[in-house]
């Protein structure tokens, strides 16, 4: 804590408390040699340091079970997120940051028997569960698209049946503008999520 002067490294944010409480939200130091270091006040203490950078998680393997009793398992999902910026990324400001964001994520931490979550589980967390739920609406046939006659016709052919491809929708389920919203609040946002093999 304070006082003191404070230098964040480009790629990260932190979040100070006064000693009444009152939460303040640093950026990354500019990187002109010449900028002042931000000055912090006698008592304000550090809360958290945020890594505005990609993180990738790996999930190994995610247990589903289809419409019809079927288990299936995703193995090897990855999943790339950031911090919500609400603006994209330049060359100029390679790591921007919305203190809103950085403020959901610290102070909006869920709390389990073993103490507050780190805010970089939360996404893992809800690939599994849109997982499950992307399984659970589909019986086996309808998730494997097993359809023959697919691949005697040519894609387009007046007529073709549409083929199921689970992979897509998956990823396109996260990103609807409900879901990008209900990230939005968490403070996150997602970059790629992808399956190795069902």
């Amino acid at each position: 804590g304070g006082p003191g002067y404070l230098i964040l490294h480009l790629g990260f944010a932190a979040v100070f408390e006064t000693p009444t409480g009152q939460p303040r939200v640093y950026g990354p130091s500019r990187r002109n040699p010449q900028a002042q270091p931000v000055f912090i006040p006698g008592f304000e203490r550090l809360r958290e340091v945020i890594d505005l950078r990609d993180q990738l998680r790996q999930l190994d393997q995610v247990p589903a079970v289809t419409k019809d009793g079927i288990e299936v398992f995703a193995r090897d999902v990855q999943v790339v997120f950031r911090v919500s910026t609400g603006e994209r990324r330049s060359l100029q400001q390679p790591y921007p940051y919305d203190p809103r964001s950085i403020l959901s994520l610290v102070y909006g931490q869920v709390v389990a028997e073993n103490g507050p979550s780190r805010w970089t589980e939360a996404l893992p967390e809800l690939a599994r569960s849109e997982l499950r739920s992307f399984v659970a609406q589909r019986t086996l046939e309808e998730f494997l698209a097993i359809r023959s006659e697919a691949a005697a016709q040519p894609e387009g052919w007046p007529g073709a049946p549409q083929v199921h491809i689970p992979r897509r929708e998956l990823t396109e389920s996260f990103h609807t503008p409900e879901r990008q919203l209900r990230l939005k609040e968490l403070g996150l946002e997602l970059v790629w999520l992808g399956v190795g093999t069902w």
